[in-house]
Formats: structure tokens, sequence, C-alpha cells
């Protein structure tokens, strides 16, 4: 029994040679752009839900607007310190990170000042 090949991308039935994947150039130039899409689309919302999460944590520790604490306690809650929105730096001394509204400093190896924009 002869199997029937059908084009990754719209489906139309396949003639021809044994490895052919699609049915034209246009079809196949469109499937590789949907995957390429899609992988983008997956960075993204990795990016966005590690950016979200610690938002949530920032916001959760910092319950006075200004509030100390250490490293490791914002790492047991899954803070990814890669990931912020934006940096400021204070005359090239005090450096903060954001991720939108809500930041920190490091003040040493292990404890962190936790700040809101205000």
């Amino acid at each position: 029994m002869i199997e029937e090949r059908r084009c990754l991308n719209c489906g139309s039935l396949l003639k021809g040679r044994s490895d052919k994947r699609f049915c034209h150039d246009q079809c196949r130039s469109r499937h590789n752009y949907d995957q390429k899409s899609q992988d983008n689309l997956n960075l993204i919302r990795e990016i966005n839900n590690s950016l979200k999460k610690n938002w949530d944590i920032l916001k959760t520790l910092n319950i006075n607007g200004e509030t100390k604490i250490s490293k490791r306690t914002m790492a047991i809650q899954g803070f990814n310190f890669d990931y912020f929105t934006s940096a400021y730096s204070i005359e090239g001394k005090e450096k903060y990170f954001y991720c939108y509204e809500m930041g920190y400093q490091v003040i040493n190896d292990s404890e962190i000042l936790l700040v809101e924009k205000g």
C-alpha cells in the first residue's frame, strides 16, 4: 500500500520525489516562517513570565516601600537576578535594578535593599 504524503504547510497531496515535504516554495517558506515565529513567541513568553515573577516577589517582600532583605530569601522565593526591565546608576556608585516600578539595590553579597519608584 502506497502512503499518501501531504504538504506540511497546507496539507495538499504531494507528487514527485519521495523526500518532498512541501508542495510549493511558498508553503516551505510559510512553514519555516511560522516555526521561527513560534520559537520567538515562546522565548518572549518565558522572559515575560520571569519578569512578572520577579515583580511579584519584589512587590510581596517590599512592604514599606524601602526594605532590607537577604539575597538568599529572594533566591528561595525564585527571584532571577538575570531579568530586569531597567537599570539606574547614581554617580557610578549605587546601581539599582528595576522590574517595572519595583526595584532593588545590591548592598553586599548577602543583603539587598528593595525600593519602589515613587
